[in-house]
């Protein structure tokens, strides 16, 4: 089947079979007196597209395809180019760009050069109705599809990738930005949506627009493709209208995700499989007799790319969070007064329910979170939790609180009691929360399954003894080591049991889960949902369950 697209451009090279080759998972294309020579990774592209420029003519086979540097040229200029000032950036040599959007066009002869696994893997069948959009006799914005540039994510790429990369793509399909409700579109022109953030609140204003799903709606549902992190999620997970139960939850907003966030917990959850995958390949390969390099398997940016043109929606499984009365929402911005530097100040914002997707800790991890959020860290992008980390272990606080919960599929809801003292504890409905720290081994892609993982005082050196097993592949489940001689576990808070003679990093499957802060200091009153920092008063609470009906969608591999 054929699918339409915008024309080849004039005097663009069509490559033919006599010119094309494909070995080792590459397609290879000789140089011409018009082009030079081409080599495409099977781990680069995006998709194939089939389109007949007019009736009777060869159909033409347009391949899409995205290329990065490579980490020794991105090292060499990714964040430390960012911080130049000018004087030294003029002397600077210029930097590769951060992305490459490419489209090559093929002949129909090359169809039978190709082996019939790569047409099969990339070749894009049809195009789904929300990348066709509106033939200009509906208003700007009817349309249903959206692209949402959060400018402040990770290390600010957003922007940079939506240039580069998509803006391009959707042009493939003869889609234009729309940047505002009165901006006129051509007649017959295609459209999306188009939103790049101005403030933090930008993305949660948006979520508002999209109303309520209902029932016995017709009409397409939202697609919006969102440039962000978590924390973008979380702002439409708490700006959408609460749903009804018997919402046809095929009606709902469905969310794109491309991890131009700093840890991209969500995204590299759903996609890890696809990395297992990739390992798995690797592995395999390196057994071989070969001295070719282990293939890596396609970047999280491609994988993002053919979920949003080749993937399906399917709810997402969310959790709420319920504070006690006096909690509120702790989070920094530059401010900056007359006469004076800009300063980090703290704004406040009372809240008593937030819903999650990903992530509700207390302890370690929701300090860490907080502790990290500083222009100065955040420039470091994922590498400040490790920063901030090292110095949170040098104090080893252990955190005063009681914690309960009640395990999954439980006949009786009677809470199980954790005790006083912790190190960590955090549930969620995740398996990664960077791309190689796996936090809950036994989580699939949208599982829905709330998991908790905790340990009590175990002090500094163990705590990074347990996050670092984190990042092989989970092996922190399980762990298992020694009590020390006159210390209490936290179990004895239970009643009469015996002191065990080990201690382990606890992981349960979960319904519910109540952690009651007992902190003095506000400083170890943090918990975190999703990367928002929440302080609770002292004695007061966080309730966390599994939320009865979701109110988004994202768009996953069919895979």
């Amino acid at each position: 089947m054929a699918v339409s697209t915008s024309a080849v451009s004039p005097g663009t090279a069509v490559a033919t079979a006599s010119s094309v080759a494909y070995e080792s998972n590459e397609i290879i294309i000789a140089a011409t007196a018009t082009a030079p020579a081409q080599r495409i990774h099977d781990d680069e592209i995006l998709f194939i597209v089939r389109r007949q420029e007019q009736d009777g003519q060869p159909e033409l086979y347009h391949v899409c395809w995205l290329r990065e540097p490579t980490p020794a040229a991105a090292a060499a200029s990714g964040d430390d180019s960012a911080q130049q000032d000018q004087s030294s950036a003029s002397s600077a040599p210029p930097s590769p760009p951060p992305f490459a959007f490419c489209t090559t066009v093929l002949d129909e002869s090359v169809a039978k050069v190709l082996p019939k696994g790569v047409l099969r893997r990339h070749l894009l069948a049809d195009i789904a109705p929300v990348f066709q959009e509106d033939d200009g006799s509906l208003s700007p914005s009817s349309s249903s599809l959206h692209v949402i540039v959060s400018t402040r994510s990770g290390l600010g790429q957003a922007q940079a990738f939506y240039d580069a990369v998509l803006k391009p793509l959707l042009g493939v399909f003869g889609l234009a930005a729309v940047t505002g409700a009165g901006e006129a579109v051509p007649k017959g022109q295609k459209s999306y949506n188009l939103l790049v953030t101005s403030s933090s609140r930008s993305i949660a204003e948006f979520a508002q627009t999209l109303g309520k799903a209902s029932a016995g709606s017709t009409g397409a549902p939202a697609t919006v493709v969102l440039l962000s992190g978590d924390g973008g999620v979380v702002d439409l997970l708490n700006g959408v209208a609460e749903q009804d139960e018997d919402t046809d939850v095929r009606q709902l907003p469905a969310i794109a995700l491309l991890p131009l966030g700093t840890g991209n917990a969500l995204f590299h959850s759903l996609h890890r499989p696809d990395y297992l995958a990739a390992a798995a390949a690797a592995s395999a390969s390196t057994t071989e007799e070969n001295t070719k390099p282990a293939p890596k398997g396609p970047s999280s940016f491609v994988l993002g790319l053919r979920a949003l043109f080749k993937g399906h929606a399917a709810p997402l499984p969310n959790f709420e969070a319920r504070f006690s009365p006096g909690s509120h929402t702790v989070s920094y911005s530059l401010q900056e007064e007359e006469g004076k530097e800009a300063a980090l100040k703290e704004q406040a914002e009372n809240v008593d329910k937030l819903r999650g997707a990903i992530v509700a800790s207390y302890g370690f991890h929701a300090q860490l979170v907080w502790e990290s959020d500083t222009p100065e860290y955040r420039k470091h992008g994922d590498k400040r939790f490790g920063m901030a980390a090292q110095e949170l272990l040098k104090v080893s606080h252990a955190y005063d609180a009681d914690v309960r919960f009640v395990k999954a599929g439980a006949t009786v809801a009677a809470p199980n009691r954790l005790g006083r003292r912790f190190n960590y504890v955090l549930a969620t409905m995740v398996s990664n929360l960077e791309k190689t720290f796996t936090i809950s081994p036994a989580s699939e892609p949208l599982d829905g399954q709330l998991r908790l993982v905790h340990f009590g005082d175990v002090g500094g050196a163990k705590t990074m003894d347990i996050m670092m097993a984190a990042y092989n592949n989970g092996a922190h489940v399980g762990m298992t080591w020694p009590s020390p001689a006159g210390d209490k576990p936290a179990e004895e808070a239970m009643g009469d049991a015996k002191e065990p003679a080990e201690e382990s990093v606890g992981y349960d499957a979960i319904d519910e889960l109540q952690v009651n802060v007992l902190e003095q200091d506000s400083r170890w009153r943090k918990v975190c949902i999703d990367g928002t920092i929440i302080e609770i008063p002292q004695g007061g609470w966080m309730k966390v369950r599994k939320a009865p009906t979701p109110v988004l969608q994202i768009i996953v591999n069919r895979d």
